[in-house]
């Protein structure tokens, strides 16, 4: 991976595949975070961008 932005991984707080993944972006020096999305109230909505860089 080159040049990479911070990662967010949307998903239930005990998904074990999940866990497995933040650890290896972890290892790569990857920054991000996990969200766990069984706790938020419904209506819930998520919104995001997603952008190439190319320079």
């Amino acid at each position: 991976m080159t040049d990479s932005g911070p990662v967010l991984v949307v998903t239930n707080l005990d998904d074990p595949t999940a866990d497995v993944v933040i650890s290896e972006l972890h290892d790569r020096g990857v920054p991000g975070g996990r969200v766990g999305s069984g706790g938020l109230p419904p209506p819930q909505a998520v919104a995001g961008t997603l952008t190439a860089n190319r320079g």
